[in-house]
């Protein structure tokens, strides 16, 4: 219930024009929030009446991004499509009335007057005189094949909208023109349309994007032309580019991402391996904040938190690296068969060789890289060479650990061959005991002794704790790899003019967290 007493309804109204944006996935949340927080309802409307962009496929990625963000809806959804009978009698009624008139102005007669008042350095403004037709000239336009839209009748006077995040913003008489209804399609246009559905499906709450708030006093002037009641409005500020430009559906492409501009598309960020609770949360705080300082919050936290009043007037930054943070943290927080689960949905379809591995395998690996990766597609890239039969060499990593200083590591990798070899057990901790014990009667550090290893079993320079790889890899394969790793570093070393031929320029094993 709102302060009224009344159900509260909120609804996300998206076009299936392209895929769930962010922006629209911000708004989707800030609905939802508000609805379970008053204990009301949340529903899902089709805005598909553009029968020229709209597409299925549209339409479906916006429903799998709503699922994946686990925001559901509380009733079937609405199709605007396939309501054009009820627009009809809309349409009859203002007609009947005198609040809305035909209009023969082409499209093309439109833009030579706004090029007129482009040229005159002034705004352009519809005027309705240029509708004033005889019987006759209806009938001359109607022989020649033009298809007139529907306007509404704008009234005379300013009208004020209360909203509950930018207060009352109004807009004076001489700003207010005579809007297209009715398309010459016979489909409404989406002022005609949201009116009617918000009023059928009994809308209490309207949450949407700030570049809504110049079309509200059309969809006032609407309610009020045809008495329908007016719900609350909130208006949500603007989201930018780490550079402060708007973010907009240009940059959903992998060029625009290398120069810092985040992805837009939802699909984006869950192939990227983000988890769907982490996007939530910082979704959530893109203009709205609990007013305590939290950040890191559960679903039912937000619930209880949320509220139009702390949502802000200001513009919200996209921060990738603060999603990047917020992320991990979700990653280390998750239980072991939540974290194996999301892992095994992220890498279905894939081709890391990751999703090759068995449940037992993942809930395995994935103590390794909970403290480690940001994203489940840093766990999938680094962890490849687990899976590998063997692995290449990083050309730079033997040179630098294993050939330098007259090939110390190499020797160093050849002497704790052995020390693998007879562990017993073959855990993490002995392991790391009987090394570090070598290491004390040779005068070494331990790093002097991992890093050669960790070359040998990855390829490069970086791994999870090198004692937990070797388990993880398990014995009769870490060393296999450590002899073949010795072999070819001393094949390199004896012979150095086969070695650029014969080591891969790009090896996968020097990546990792």
């Amino acid at each position: 219930m709102d302060s009224s007493g009344s159900a509260v309804v909120t609804r996300f109204a998206p076009s299936p024009t392209g895929y769930l944006h962010v922006g629209g996935a911000r708004t989707a949340l800030y609905s939802w929030l508000f609805a379970r927080k008053q204990g009301g309802r949340f529903l899902l409307r089709i805005e598909d009446t553009d029968q020229k962009r709209n597409t299925e496929e549209a339409a479906a990625a916006i429903f799998e991004g709503l699922r994946w963000l686990d925001l559901g809806w509380d009733a079937e959804p609405v199709y605007q499509s396939q309501r054009l009978d009820i627009y009809n009698e809309y349409f009859r009624k203002l007609i009947d009335a005198g609040r809305a008139y035909e209009c023969f102005v082409t499209p093309a007669e439109l833009e030579a007057y706004r090029a007129q008042a482009r040229e005159q350095k002034r705004d352009f403004i519809y005027k309705r005189e240029w509708a004033r037709i005889t019987d006759a000239q209806r009938q001359k336009f109607i022989d020649e094949g033009r298809q007139p839209v529907l306007r509404l009748a704008m009234p005379e006077q300013a009208i004020t909208v209360d909203d509950r995040v930018f207060g009352q913003v109004t807009t004076a008489a001489e700003q207010l023109e005579d809007f297209v209804i009715r398309k010459s399609d016979g489909f409404p246009t989406y002022h005609m349309a949201v009116v009617i559905d918000d009023a059928l499906m009994g809308v209490t709450h309207v949450i949407r994007g700030q570049e809504h708030l110049g079309n509200t006093p059309k969809h006032i002037a609407l309610q009020d032309a045809l008495g329908l009641s007016r719900p609350t409005y909130a208006h949500l500020p603007i989201l930018l580019n780490p550079d402060g430009s708007k973010i907009s559906k240009r940059q959903d492409n992998p060029e625009m991402w290398s120069k810092g501009f985040p992805p837009v598309r939802v699909g984006d960020y869950q192939r990227r391996g983000y988890l769907p609770e982490a996007l939530v949360n910082f979704l959530a705080l893109l203009g709205w904040n609990p007013g305590d300082g939290r950040e890191l919050m559960t679903r039912d936290e937000l619930i209880a938190a949320f509220g139009p009043d702390r949502i802000v007037q200001s513009n919200a930054r996209f921060n990738l690296e603060k999603l990047d943070w917020m992320n991990q943290q979700y990653i280390q927080g998750s239980p072991p068969d939540v974290l194996v689960r999301r892992l095994r949905e992220f890498l279905a379809g894939t081709d890391y060789a990751a999703a090759r591995a068995d449940d037992a395998q993942l809930a395995a690996l994935a103590p390794l890289y909970r403290q480690r990766a940001r994203t489940l597609a840093e766990f999938a890239e680094t962890s490849g060479f687990f899976f590998a039969d063997a692995v290449e060499l990083d050309p730079k990593a033997v040179e630098k650990v294993l050939l330098a200083d007259d090939g110390a590591g190499l020797a160093e990798l050849k002497r704790v061959r052995d020390l693998i070899a007879s562990a017993d057990p073959f855990e993490a901790v002995p392991m790391e005991e009987a090394f570090k014990a070598h290491c004390e009667s040779l005068g070494l550090k331990l790093g002097k002794v991992a890093q050669p290893i960790r070359v040998a079993i990855s390829g490069g320079t970086v791994s999870p704790p090198i004692f937990d790889t070797l388990v993880a890899i398990g014995r009769e394969k870490s060393l296999a790899r450590i002899d073949a790793a010795i072999e070819k570093a001393t094949h390199w070393n004896d012979a150095p003019a086969a070695k650029d031929a014969s080591l891969p320029q790009n090896a996968p094993g020097d990546v990792g967290p």
